[in-house]
């Protein structure tokens, strides 16, 4: 596998939670690069597709709008309420868990997931600011965008 073709994988992983891994199996019995490339091209399209219309931006956005003095500890539940004021349309619990769930592949010393809450170990702030330096340590072609969503 490609390092290019690898580095879109785990893009798409933290944007759209973990890959389905039994769909992940099959790239395992490809040899030839550009097969594996087109296997990468059809997951990474297919997985797009059905992406959380919840940006991580707009997931950030929600979390800012918490005290952050006294708590660290959100319910995806809450979250979800928070965009829909932000917004007017209300995210599903579970399009909530996987864009906190995706941040937590990229970083997970600041961000975890416990059941439906989410554990910050750092201000909403700096997991923007954390999350802006991490992609600028990719190239830019490998970044699919992701640092200009922020």
């Amino acid at each position: 596998m490609a390092a290019e073709d690898l580095a879109r994988l785990l893009m798409v992983a933290g944007k759209s939670g973990p890959l389905d891994l039994k769909q992940f199996e099959s790239v395992f019995s490809l040899y030839e690069p550009a097969t594996v490339k087109a296997w990468v091209d059809e997951f990474v399209a297919e997985r797009e597709s059905r992406s959380p219309r919840l940006t991580i931006d707009l997931f950030l956005k929600a979390l800012e709008s918490f005290d952050y003095d006294r708590r660290n500890t959100i319910s995806s539940n809450d979250i979800s309420a928070t965009v829909r004021g932000l917004t007017g349309w209300e995210p599903l619990r579970r399009e909530v868990e996987t864009v906190a769930h995706g941040l937590h592949v990229l970083m997970p010393h600041l961000i975890s997931l416990d059941q439906r809450d989410i554990l910050l170990t750092t201000s909403p702030a700096k997991l923007r600011e954390e999350l802006r330096h991490q992609l600028k340590l990719i190239d830019e072609p490998y970044r699919f965008g992701m640092d200009k969503q922020l």
